[in-house]
Protein backbone atom coordinates (compact mmCIF):
# COMPACT_ATOMS: atom_id res chain seq x y z
CA UNK A 1 0.00 0.00 0.00
CA UNK A 2 1.65 3.34 -0.47
CA UNK A 3 0.65 7.10 0.14
CA UNK A 4 1.02 9.95 -0.72
CA UNK A 5 3.56 11.74 2.12
CA UNK A 6 3.10 15.66 0.69
CA UNK A 7 -0.61 14.81 0.56
CA UNK A 8 -1.13 13.65 3.73
CA UNK A 9 0.90 16.16 5.30
CA UNK A 10 -1.13 19.21 3.35
CA UNK A 11 -4.37 17.52 4.67
CA UNK A 12 -3.16 17.38 8.62
CA UNK A 13 -1.95 21.28 7.96
CA UNK A 14 -5.56 21.98 6.60
CA UNK A 15 -7.01 20.19 9.88
CA UNK A 16 -4.79 21.95 12.12
CA UNK A 17 -5.72 25.41 10.43
CA UNK A 18 -9.32 24.81 10.52
CA UNK A 19 -9.15 23.61 14.18
CA UNK A 20 -6.75 26.62 15.20
CA UNK A 21 -9.49 28.62 13.49
CA UNK A 22 -12.13 26.87 15.30
CA UNK A 23 -10.11 27.34 18.87
CA UNK A 24 -10.43 31.21 17.88
CA UNK A 25 -13.65 31.54 17.54
CA UNK A 26 -15.23 33.73 20.52
CA UNK A 27 -17.82 31.32 21.33
CA UNK A 28 -14.63 28.50 22.42
CA UNK A 29 -13.38 30.95 24.80
CA UNK A 30 -16.72 32.00 26.16
CA UNK A 31 -17.39 28.25 27.05
CA UNK A 32 -14.40 27.33 28.03
CA UNK A 33 -14.05 29.84 30.52
CA UNK A 34 -17.19 29.11 32.11
CA UNK A 35 -16.05 26.10 32.38
CA UNK A 36 -13.07 27.19 33.96
CA UNK A 37 -15.16 29.87 36.18
CA UNK A 38 -16.82 27.11 37.52
CA UNK A 39 -13.91 24.61 38.66
CA UNK A 40 -14.95 22.08 36.00
CA UNK A 41 -11.80 22.50 33.42
CA UNK A 42 -8.44 24.07 33.32
CA UNK A 43 -6.39 25.47 30.00
CA UNK A 44 -3.45 27.29 29.75
CA UNK A 45 -4.69 30.11 27.42
CA UNK A 46 -8.04 31.08 28.17
CA UNK A 47 -9.03 32.88 31.26
CA UNK A 48 -11.57 32.43 33.63
CA UNK A 49 -15.10 34.01 31.97
CA UNK A 50 -18.49 35.19 33.37
CA UNK A 51 -19.81 35.49 30.24
CA UNK A 52 -23.48 33.35 29.99
CA UNK A 53 -23.35 30.73 27.46
CA UNK A 54 -26.12 28.38 25.84
CA UNK A 55 -26.03 24.41 25.10
CA UNK A 56 -25.53 25.49 21.57
CA UNK A 57 -22.56 26.93 21.67
CA UNK A 58 -21.11 24.06 24.08
CA UNK A 59 -22.25 21.29 21.70
CA UNK A 60 -20.03 23.71 18.64
CA UNK A 61 -17.42 23.91 21.09
CA UNK A 62 -17.83 20.14 22.39
CA UNK A 63 -16.78 19.00 18.78
CA UNK A 64 -13.76 20.57 18.63
CA UNK A 65 -13.30 19.86 22.94
CA UNK A 66 -14.31 16.50 24.02
CA UNK A 67 -14.25 17.21 27.50
CA UNK A 68 -17.25 19.53 26.77
CA UNK A 69 -19.21 16.94 25.86
CA UNK A 70 -18.41 15.00 28.62
CA UNK A 71 -19.47 17.34 30.97
CA UNK A 72 -22.60 18.82 29.51
CA UNK A 73 -24.81 16.11 30.63
CA UNK A 74 -23.71 16.68 34.35
CA UNK A 75 -24.32 20.33 33.80
CA UNK A 76 -27.58 19.89 32.27
CA UNK A 77 -28.66 17.06 35.15
CA UNK A 78 -27.29 18.93 37.76
CA UNK A 79 -26.98 22.61 37.69
CA UNK A 80 -29.04 23.47 34.56
CA UNK A 81 -29.38 27.43 35.47
CA UNK A 82 -25.31 27.31 34.22
CA UNK A 83 -26.82 27.91 30.60
CA UNK A 84 -28.31 30.85 29.59
CA UNK A 85 -30.86 29.20 26.88
CA UNK A 86 -32.15 26.02 27.62
CA UNK A 87 -34.89 25.46 25.84
CA UNK A 88 -36.04 22.23 23.83
CA UNK A 89 -32.70 19.85 24.14
CA UNK A 90 -31.55 18.10 20.71
CA UNK A 91 -32.91 14.61 21.15
CA UNK A 92 -29.18 12.66 22.13
CA UNK A 93 -29.18 14.83 24.89
CA UNK A 94 -32.37 14.08 26.76
CA UNK A 95 -31.96 10.45 26.10
CA UNK A 96 -28.90 10.67 28.09
CA UNK A 97 -29.97 12.77 30.43
CA UNK A 98 -33.34 10.20 31.07
CA UNK A 99 -31.09 7.48 31.38
CA UNK A 100 -29.54 9.06 34.17
CA UNK A 101 -32.11 10.07 35.70
CA UNK A 102 -33.55 6.43 35.29
CA UNK A 103 -30.03 4.75 36.16
CA UNK A 104 -30.21 3.31 32.69
CA UNK A 105 -27.41 5.38 31.22
CA UNK A 106 -26.78 6.07 27.15
CA UNK A 107 -24.10 4.09 25.16
CA UNK A 108 -22.55 6.74 24.18
CA UNK A 109 -23.05 10.65 23.43
CA UNK A 110 -21.94 12.12 20.33
CA UNK A 111 -18.75 9.95 20.67
CA UNK A 112 -18.13 9.85 24.19
CA UNK A 113 -19.13 6.79 26.17
CA UNK A 114 -21.26 6.40 28.92
CA UNK A 115 -18.51 6.10 31.79
CA UNK A 116 -16.46 9.35 30.58
CA UNK A 117 -19.85 11.26 31.20
CA UNK A 118 -21.29 9.47 34.02
CA UNK A 119 -18.17 9.99 36.02
CA UNK A 120 -18.82 14.19 36.02
CA UNK A 121 -22.43 13.53 37.28
CA UNK A 122 -21.29 13.27 41.13
CA UNK A 123 -18.54 15.64 40.26
CA UNK A 124 -20.55 18.77 39.70
CA UNK A 125 -23.29 20.67 42.22
CA UNK A 126 -22.68 21.08 45.55
CA UNK A 127 -23.81 17.49 46.80
CA UNK A 128 -21.02 14.95 45.49
CA UNK A 129 -23.49 12.19 44.42
CA UNK A 130 -25.90 10.77 42.06
CA UNK A 131 -29.56 12.04 41.57
CA UNK A 132 -32.12 10.14 43.05
CA UNK A 133 -33.97 7.89 41.10
CA UNK A 134 -37.95 8.37 41.09
CA UNK A 135 -39.69 5.23 41.63
CA UNK A 136 -43.69 4.86 42.79
CA UNK A 137 -44.63 2.37 44.89
CA UNK A 138 -48.11 1.64 46.04
CA UNK A 139 -48.03 0.64 49.94
CA UNK A 140 -51.28 -0.84 51.04
CA UNK A 141 -53.33 0.62 54.50
CA UNK A 142 -51.55 -1.39 56.75
CA UNK A 143 -48.33 -0.61 55.00
CA UNK A 144 -48.88 3.27 55.47
CA UNK A 145 -50.30 2.67 59.38
CA UNK A 146 -46.04 0.40 59.93
CA UNK A 147 -44.72 3.61 58.21
CA UNK A 148 -46.33 6.03 60.33
CA UNK A 149 -45.90 4.19 63.65
CA UNK A 150 -42.08 4.15 62.71
CA UNK A 151 -42.40 8.15 62.26
CA UNK A 152 -44.19 8.45 65.53
CA UNK A 153 -41.30 6.65 67.15
CA UNK A 154 -38.45 8.13 64.78
CA UNK A 155 -40.16 11.85 65.15
CA UNK A 156 -36.87 13.59 63.23
CA UNK A 157 -36.80 11.21 60.07
CA UNK A 158 -38.44 11.66 56.96
CA UNK A 159 -40.99 8.85 55.52
CA UNK A 160 -38.32 8.07 53.00
CA UNK A 161 -35.40 8.27 55.04
CA UNK A 162 -37.43 4.99 57.40
CA UNK A 163 -38.16 3.22 54.86
CA UNK A 164 -34.30 3.52 53.52
CA UNK A 165 -33.32 2.25 57.08
CA UNK A 166 -35.15 -0.48 56.97
CA UNK A 167 -33.91 -1.66 53.57
CA UNK A 168 -30.56 -1.06 54.90
CA UNK A 169 -31.77 -3.08 58.50
CA UNK A 170 -33.05 -5.54 56.76
CA UNK A 171 -30.18 -6.69 54.21
CA UNK A 172 -27.38 -6.28 57.17
CA UNK A 173 -29.81 -9.12 58.98
CA UNK A 174 -29.78 -11.07 55.98
CA UNK A 175 -25.63 -10.98 55.94
CA UNK A 176 -25.35 -12.14 59.50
Amino acid sequence: MTFDREALVAKAKQQHAAIRRHKNDPRYARVIGRLIRAGLLSHTHIKPSTQPVSVDDALWVGKWEPRVLELLPAILLKKPKFFVTRGCLPGDIQAVLDGIRHNKAVDTFRGVPAYLYLRWVPRVGHRNKYPSCIKTYRFSHEDMALINDLKQRFPDETEVSIIRRALRELLSSSEA
